[in-house]
């Protein structure tokens, strides 16, 4: 069965978490906001408007990927691979305790 437009194949979860996104233009810091099998959205403080592969890092992790979207500071990633499931459950309880401000 397809999906219908629109609609995603994975939940997303819900995180705040430091981050850094690498591109063929340079690595910026930003802000994990949703992490799930297929992709990550994140946060920049400035403006990011690139596309092509990218490399997410967070807490020892790297994720390869294609930046599919960006709106503004805002932008989306999909990767490679799935991501593996004990993959999420940690970012789960590194949120739990490491959580961002919303300052941030």
């Amino acid at each position: 069965m397809t999906n219908p437009v629109g609609r995603r194949r994975d939940a997303r979860l819900r995180v705040r978490l430091a981050a850094k996104v690498i591109t063929r233009a340079g690595a910026r810091h930003v802000v994990l906001c949703d992490l799930s099998r297929q992709g990550a959205s994140v946060k920049a403080l400035q403006l990011f408007d690139c596309r092509g592969p990218a490399v997410l890092q967070w807490a020892g992790h790297e994720l390869f990927g294609e930046i599919q979207w960006s709106d503004g500071g805002r932008i989306g990633i999909q990767f490679d691979e799935p991501v593996p499931q004990a993959l999420l459950i940690e970012a789960r309880e590194l949120d739990a305790f490491a959580r961002l401000p919303e300052d941030r």
